[in-house]
């Protein structure tokens, strides 16, 4: 857990510049592989600031993995995925935060130890899930188009996208 300034009303903690000059080489680094939950949302922040960033090596992203998996549940929370893959209840930030009190509130250790194990079951669910996705031959899927679609959409929400108003009204009254 690293508590960023920029990213929560603490007085504490490193801005985000320090923490793009601490994470840059490994996400840079393509012999080393990179395992979250829902990376693009990670990856809006520190590509907000700074556009050159580069990213390479493989990416394991258990959210996707969830819904290639299983594409018609309705969400793919981790803690929900813990619970289907792992037979294991993880710490929900109501848990530590509770109902309605803010991050100050909270102490550090609390937070670091919900976040620690989010890192842990994360992990645990990369062997899980990508074992799965093999036997069911979805890696190419997965490598292929899903992973390289999470850096086009998080292009697409930091530049945004054009409109052609009069061409999608007509579309919609063809609908």
């Amino acid at each position: 857990y690293v508590p960023v300034k920029e990213f929560s009303d603490l007085s504490y903690g490193i801005t985000k510049d320090q923490l793009s000059g601490m994470v840059s080489e490994l996400l840079s680094n393509d012999k080393i592989d990179k395992i979250g939950y829902d990376i693009k949302s990670l990856l809006l922040p520190l590509k907000q600031d700074h556009s050159s960033f580069s990213f390479s090596g493989k990416f394991y992203d258990v959210m996707v993995a969830s819904y290639l998996l299983n594409p018609n549940k309705p969400t793919h929370k981790l803690e929900e995925i813990s619970l289907d893959f792992l037979s294991y209840r993880q710490m929900t930030k109501t848990d530590i935060f509770g109902k309605g009190k803010s991050v100050r509130e909270v102490s550090v250790d609390d937070i670091a130890r919900y976040y620690c194990e989010r890192a842990v079951v994360t992990y645990r669910l990369k062997g899980v899930l990508y074992k799965l996705l093999k036997e069911e031959q979805l890696e190419d899927v997965y490598f292929k188009i899903e992973m390289p679609l999470i850096f086009v959409l998080t292009d697409m929400e930091l530049s945004g996208v054009k409109i052609d108003i009069k061409k999608l009204e007509e579309i919609s009254k063809e609908i």
